[in-house]
């Protein structure tokens, strides 16, 4: 008879929690934000201490609690699963499968020189929450927008209820950033069918991080002596960690999903400090644990330390931010960034293109780049005026940043912020070119930055102040030239625009 465990359901209710927290989020509803300040990676990079030795102690005490509960790749690796569990007949399919620990150690090499030598598309293209934002962002969002416009058309055709529901616009971001995206998908969810969590436990260099902390975790799965080698858990463990035949658990890939106690017909797994291995119970079988030393199977004190001092590396690179700002210094054109980016270089070195202020800008104007910040920035955000501006009250992107590449910027601030300098192009321009009455780039100036002056050839034409322009781009989206006769170009650092107003540093 399987055995009931208060910890599975647990799990699966705030995993399916925190799921739902994230697709709201990124489907510019609420929740992402919040959460996505617990990521350990972008922790790291904002330098957040305090929420990465919290995950970090968390770890120490019950092992990658973080990648079962919190991580939101994960999280829908296990949806996947499931799906296929399903369609299987609930079979379960999974089997033990030895560590490969040369290629998890050497992604997370990877991770660690990459972040100390300045690539920037190493954690970029690593992360797994910024995986599934991009997922999220390009596939997921558009594909609930549509869904619920369609509704909306059919509740007005048919005259049905009412489904209380908006119109949204359906914004898409470039065929670069949806085909990234869709390889993500795909290739994720091909592996998490057909082998549950080897993403996790193979390519993912924060479970990696984590992995080599759980290994000595205070609490963890272990064999009683009540086990009858059934198989059973290892059939039904997503993280192939169960070592039927020498009776352990390898604690470094063990997410604490609970499934296999819930599976044992003799209740012979649990979940607590394990027993010594050189010590036998009272009335027990000689069987020992040989996790309860080490946490994972034949791992010698070289490996160890190793291991250890590659973590360090990895997670001393993300606090420290290496040098990733060349990329962008050699920009061809001075992109316009979010707000709150404080220069090119700290922009480059600290955000992952996770796209969280991608799904969160109310006005849809921020967008992945392609190459315009040059290979090193490639999805990186950038402001695009196509299809609206940078409302000067509106802080929403650098509020939601989790890794620090945005600044925290006060609506106070926020109207003095300068982001840009607007150029004005009269070639192109309708007044010259056409002969038409034009002055729309003054009229819709919030900061009062545009002026109307004659050009001595009886032409009112626009007059740019430059101290008093922000950048917002409101003189862009609403100029009615085919090729915009005034266009924003970015700074190299951003400032406040009153005498000697510089941005502040980064606050914690």
């Amino acid at each position: 008879m399987m055995q009931k465990h208060f910890g599975r359901p647990l799990r699966i209710l705030l995993g399916w929690l925190v799921m739902s927290a994230f697709l709201l989020g990124f489907l510019g509803v609420a929740g992402a934000d919040v959460l996505a300040h617990w990521q350990l990676l972008p922790a790291l990079l904002a330098g957040n201490v305090f929420t990465a030795a919290i995950l970090l102690l968390l770890t120490l005490f019950f092992g990658r609690a973080y990648c079962s509960i919190l991580c939101p790749l994960g999280l829908f690796q296990d949806f996947v699963s499931f799906l296929a569990e399903r369609r299987k007949g609930g079979k379960r399919r999974y089997a033990y499968r030895q560590e490969s620990r040369k290629l998890r150690y050497g992604v997370l090499a990877m991770l660690a020189f990459g972040l100390l030598g300045g690539a920037a598309a190493v954690p970029l293209l690593l992360d797994p929450y910024t995986i599934f934002g991009r997922m999220a962002t390009h596939l997921f969002a558009p594909a609930v927008h549509s869904g619920a416009n369609q509704l909306i058309h059919w509740q007005i055709v048919y005259d049905g209820p009412d489904v209380g529901l908006a119109h949204t616009d359906v914004v898409t971001f470039g065929m670069a950033a949806i085909a990234v995206a869709t390889a993500y998908l795909v290739i994720i969810s091909v592996v998490a069918w057909r082998y549950g969590r080897l993403y996790c436990q193979a390519f993912c260099p924060v479970g990696t991080l984590l992995g080599t902390v759980s290994r000595h975790a205070a609490f963890r799965l272990h064999f009683g002596a009540d086990c009858i080698s059934c198989g059973l858990c290892a059939k039904s463990c997503p993280s192939s960690c169960i070592d039927v035949a020498h009776h352990r658990v390898d604690a470094s890939r063990c997410i604490d999903c609970f499934t296999c106690v819930s599976v044992c017909p003799k209740g012979a797994l649990a979940f607590g400090r394990p027993p010594k291995a050189n010590a036998t119970a009272k009335g027990q079988s000689d069987v020992a644990d040989p996790n309860a030393s080490n946490g994972a199977p034949d791992l010698t004190r070289r490996q160890m330390i190793a291991g250890s001092a590659l973590a360090t590396l990895a997670a001393a690179g993300a606090l420290t931010k290496g040098a990733r700002g060349t990329a962008l210094a050699a920009a061809p054109e001075k992109v316009v960034r979010p707000p709150g980016a404080l220069s090119y270089a700290s922009f480059s070195e600290l955000c992952t293109a996770c796209h969280l202020c991608v799904a969160s800008c109310p006005q849809g104007i921020i967008r992945p780049a392609n190459l315009e910040y040059g290979l090193g920035g490639i999805f990186q955000p950038r402001l695009d005026f196509t299809d609206g501006y940078c409302d000067p009250s509106c802080t929403r992107c650098s509020d939601v940043c989790p890794a620090g590449a945005l600044t925290p910027v006060a609506k106070e601030e926020k109207r003095q912020l300068k982001i840009g300098t607007a150029l004005y192009h009269p070639e192109t321009c309708v007044i010259l070119t056409e002969g038409r009455t034009c002055g729309h780039c003054a009229e819709v100036c919030p900061i009062e930055a545009i002026t109307m002056e004659d050009d001595g050839n009886g032409h009112l034409l626009p007059r740019v102040h430059h101290r008093r322009c922000i950048g917002c781009g409101s003189c862009e989206y609403h100029c009615p030239a085919q090729e915009k006769a005034i266009r924003v170009v970015g700074k190299e650092e951003q400032s406040l625009t009153e005498p000697g107003g510089r941005f502040g540093a980064p606050k914690k």
